[in-house]
């Protein structure tokens, strides 16, 4: 599949596999353990076949790397599982969707393990813990955060690829953290 942005009358047009796409995207909130499925047919059923789903990596549960297509561990069956529902959900509802997943990096502690205190977010006063909250977050700025989540992005993205059922759906893969949506 390819996708690409490209300038149509003085405005940015969505193309994939060279046919522009309606620009409304539908977004089922797979993050919250509902059934998105009948929204998404009702979506596709309107013409509607842009859709983001929402995906957490589970890159600090201690699951080993996926190995693709079979999957052996435990802790990496339960990611890949989820991956499946989140997708599953939308395609069930959608045979033709073409899906935006937005995939959450973040990675939250209420007390955070000693080999990660030290890549926390720190604020002004020292405090690992925002106003108001009872959670610290690993900074984006972390290189150790940023070789988990590269490893695990590449486990997902290796598995959508080695599925014939999702390979021709992934439209785009955008990163999250903490709704800042900073990457």
């Amino acid at each position: 599949m390819k996708c690409e942005v490209r300038t149509s009358g003085g405005y940015p047009v969505l193309y994939i596999d060279g046919e522009a796409q309606v620009p409304i995207l539908f977004f089922g909130n797979t993050d919250l353990g509902k059934n998105v499925t009948a929204q998404a047919r009702m979506a596709g059923e309107a013409g509607i076949h842009l859709h983001s789903a929402i995906y957490n990596l589970h890159f600090l549960d201690g699951s080993k790397p996926l190995t693709c297509p079979e999957i052996r561990e435990p802790s990496a069956r339960h990611a890949i599982t989820d991956l499946q529902r989140c997708l599953d959900q939308i395609l069930d509802g959608d045979p033709e969707g073409k899906i935006f997943l937005r995939v959450k990096v973040g990675a939250y502690f209420r007390e955070a393990p000693p080999e990660w205190e030290d890549q926390l977010i720190r604020y002004a006063d020292g405090s690992i813990y925002p106003e108001g909250s009872d959670l610290c977050l690993v900074s984006t700025s972390s290189e150790k955060w940023a070789v988990a989540v590269d490893e695990k992005l590449t486990e997902i993205v290796r598995y959508m690829l080695s599925e014939e059922k999702y390979r021709e759906h992934i439209a785009a893969i955008h990163l999250e953290n903490c709704e800042w949506f900073e990457y």
